[in-house]
């Protein structure tokens, strides 16, 4: 029996089952397509539709198949012909106990799904594999750490508050006025109308962290990965496009010679991702180079969000997405800066408040910090720009408008007078 089955038939048996071990498996766990898509429609089962009800459940599970699957990169026939198989069959309790074991440590978790592949190219044997998984989770990492109470260890906690991660924005103003820039733990937002310069924002946010030497993961979902790349090249390099392009093997020396820190551009302008996708990618790539990121999302209004309960609509959605990826920075200690667009009657406004994003208001409440991007037509032409803090925080700020120069042939700011 495929070890994916297994884990399968458990979770589509049991509810008790699923209750105790949904929170530890997400998608990319399944190295098949098929069983990615059942296992999400075993999570819709459970979770937003029958609440638990056991009746018809395979029909049900069939007709959401049906709803759900809007390509056809998994075959609705496969989808039923394992739904039929797992439907049928039981697990034995020394099999449950190892998945047990196994499924609670990440690391365990890591070696399944590569003994997974291994299986499926017939290079394991089954038994051999049991054997090694029964050593490895006999051995603990970790010591568990003691609950204790916040007021028996209030130094720790005020340490942390002090001294936590900082992202900076490369802007001295702006890190004065957020107490160092982005912590750890929060998200930001960049508001502004259409072609006003967000991703130009999100870009510069991005060097001005490489710059310092810090991690970045780069989440594209309108422009390629590539142009992304050039843009990082021109804000980092302060070369325009053209000259960067005019000598591309001294380019590519300069940005070596950078030494920048690990980073990478994730590219889902050709299908939309979702906040388990933008999950996934942040913990392989801390997996992969051993630092946690700053997470840079080109925007968060074309996310989509992963649960389903109660979003009947985009106002909903849009909120529940900057939610999730809320639970993303603080699942990871690491800051999280995304964009949004602001309504149409912004366009012309002097100054744009908070007040005026687009669609869900949701989105505001949940952000930590607001900047919202402010340019009149004689600024324009002098390329000036003003950024205003809408949201510091539960602070508020006496001074909350920073002038700045605007590199748009670098995308970069700079500090203004």
């Amino acid at each position: 029996m495929r070890l994916e089955e297994a884990i399968l038939i458990n979770l589509y048996t049991s509810k008790d089952i699923w209750d105790r071990y949904f929170s530890l498996i997400e998608e990319d766990f399944f190295i098949s397509s098929t069983y990615r898509q059942i296992f999400n429609l075993i999570h819709m089962y459970w979770t937003d539709v029958y609440k638990g009800s056991e009746e018809n459940k395979l029909s049900s599970i069939r007709e959401l198949a049906i709803i759900e699957l809007q390509d056809n990169q998994t075959s609705l026939n496969n989808i039923f012909r394992v739904l039929e198989k797992i439907s049928t069959k039981s697990i034995s309790p020394d099999t449950e106990a190892l998945f047990t074991k196994a499924l609670m440590n990440w690391r365990t978790r890591r070696v399944l799904t590569k003994a997974i592949e291994d299986l499926s190219s017939n290079k394991l044997d089954i038994d051999y594999f049991y054997s090694e998984v029964e050593k490895l989770v006999s051995i603990k990492d970790v010591e568990e750490e003691e609950e204790i109470s916040p007021h028996e260890c209030v130094e720790e906690i005020l340490q942390e508050e002090n001294t936590g991660s900082r992202y900076t924005t490369g802007l001295t103003r702006v890190d004065e006025l957020l107490e160092g820039g982005l912590w750890a733990g929060e998200i930001g937002m960049v508001l502004g109308p259409s072609f006003r310069g967000k991703t130009w924002a999100l870009i510069h946010l991005g060097a001005a962290a490489l710059s310092a030497k810090i991690p970045v993961i780069h989440f594209t979902l309108e422009i390629s990965r590539r142009r992304v790349a050039i843009r990082y090249f021109q804000s980092l390099l302060e070369r325009t496009r053209k000259a960067i392009r005019a000598d591309t093997m001294d380019s590519g020396k300069a940005i070596r010679d950078l030494n920048l820190p690990p980073w990478s551009i994730k590219d889902y302008s050709a299908s939309p991702a979702n906040t388990s996708q933008i999950d996934r990618d942040v913990r392989e790539f801390i997996a992969r180079t051993g630092v946690t990121p700053l997470v840079i999302i080109d925007y968060g209004d074309l996310v989509t969000p992963v649960s389903k309960q109660g979003v009947g609509n985009e106002y909903i959605s849009l909120g529940k997405v900057i939610e999730e990826l809320r639970r993303i920075a603080n699942k990871y200690s690491t800051g999280v800066w995304t964009a949004s667009q602001t309504n149409r009657l912004s366009y012309d406004k002097v100054l744009i408040g908070m007040a005026e994003v687009a669609d869900s208001i949701k989105k505001i409440q949940t952000a930590d910090v607001i900047i919202t991007l402010n340019q009149n037509m004689e600024e324009h032409k002098n390329l000036l720009m003003r950024w205003y803090i809408d949201k510091a925080r539960e602070r508020e700020l006496e001074e909350k408008e920073v002038r700045l120069i605007a590199k748009a042939a670098f995308q970069k700011f700079e500090d203004g007078i």
